[in-house]
């Protein structure tokens, strides 16, 4: 659970930010695990950790204009672990920006789902190549758009945001 103490028009209020069930080892069932509730999803590589915990001062461009920062919605993910890399999908809420609705009709998403496939390759004993790809889909259903909290951006109609992310990382 995490949560944020924040004034909005001179009130204090608290929001949610997560709140979710995870399954940590793949005993359930082999080399599978689920996560349900209110969450960070695996939507590009930054996605899943706060934004606060990131090594720089601000998200990358494309994370602030395509997903207002970050994309934190309710759903369901399940993922399965292969040889070298992991398999994973989700169904959302569809509430989160670029996708939902505004603040004033909140309750009526879009029914968002994401697909994601992540895995390391080792080139030698110190390097590493991370390949991810990712895609997210959804529809905003506002009838004016859906308008970001940070930067004043609305966006409208149908969504499908596609990630190649390439990362050479020395061990």
């Amino acid at each position: 659970l995490t949560a944020a103490i924040v004034r909005e028009d001179g009130a204090d209020k608290i929001e949610l930010e997560e709140a979710y069930v995870e399954t940590l080892d793949g005993s359930f069932l082999d080399n599978t695990f689920f996560k349900f509730g209110r969450a960070f999803w695996n939507v590009g590589t930054l996605n899943p950790q706060h934004a606060h915990a990131d090594d720089f001062a601000d998200r990358p461009l494309p994370y602030r204009v395509f997903l207002n920062k970050a994309y934190n919605d309710d759903g369901f993910e399940a993922s399965y672990l292969l040889g070298s890399g992991e398999l994973g999908f989700g169904i959302f809420r569809g509430e989160d920006f670029p996708f939902g609705n505004t603040a004033a009709s909140e309750g009526s998403g879009s029914d968002a789902w994401s697909i994601y496939y992540k895995s390391d390759f080792n080139i030698s004993n110190n390097e590493e190549i991370a390949f991810n790809l990712y895609h997210l889909s959804g529809r905003s259903k506002a009838p004016n758009g859906r308008v970001s909290n940070e930067d004043n951006v609305t966006f409208r109609g149908d969504s499908d945001l596609s990630i190649i992310n390439l990362d050479l990382l020395w061990l």
